[in-house]
């Protein structure tokens, strides 16, 4: 008798246990694909910064040598946020000029000085250093017509850089996952714009 009640209290446990088991099992298998996609997150991370170092590094380096032909690094610097950043693409407050210079190459004042003389006078003569008409003790930094057309042909001369990449790319590539790239491109350029905001989106040449 007592060995049937325990065969009897065994079947029924039984279901239960099996659930019981089920349960842990699906959520052993949750944990690993958990840990599984954070492992995939993490070793993404891990390259990704390295991309994003190598780019920064030599990629820039590369696009700005190609675009800035006979320039310096900051004069070349100077025009290029005149016509990304500036009042219709001409135009900037010296002071502003300035600030970002200092915060992208950690320049001082006299050297932002000697680079402003240099692009004003013979033979560049590329901007114009002009009385701001809402203070006259500022500055504004302004393109002449000669600075329009280099800074125009800087964008030729990087934009012809970049499409020899885009033709390596296309190598080996689809088109689908080039237009993914960029996508993932573009939104990068969101996620750093909010955490790093910029006065104003840069003008895209077509």
């Amino acid at each position: 008798m007592t060995y049937n009640r325990a065969i009897s209290r065994k079947g029924a446990e039984s279901p239960i246990r099996r659930q019981k088991a089920q349960d842990n099992s699906r959520r052993r298998g949750g944990n690993g694909r958990a840990k599984a996609a954070e492992s995939r997150l993490e070793s993404n991370a891990a390259e990704l910064l390295e991309i994003l170092y190598f780019v920064h590094d030599k990629g820039i380096s590369a696009i700005g040598a190609t675009m800035r032909g006979q320039l310096t690094r900051t004069q070349a610097a100077i025009l290029w946020l005149i016509r990304s950043e500036g009042e219709n693409s001409r135009n900037m407050l010296r002071k502003e000029v300035a600030k970002r210079l200092h915060n992208w190459f950690d320049l001082g004042n006299p050297a932002i000085t000697t680079s402003l003389q240099a692009l004003s006078e013979p033979p560049l003569r590329l901007v114009r250093l002009v009385g701001n008409a809402h203070s006259g003790r500022e500055k504004r930094v302004l393109l002449t017509a000669k600075g329009d057309r280099f800074v125009a042909s800087m964008a030729e001369r990087g934009q012809r850089l970049v499409r020899e990449l885009m033709s390596e790319l296309e190598e080996s590539l689809s088109e689908d996952e080039i237009a993914s790239g960029l996508d993932f491109l573009r939104a990068s350029v969101s996620f750093f714009q909010k955490i790093y905001p910029v006065r104003a989106k840069p003008r895209i040449v077509q």
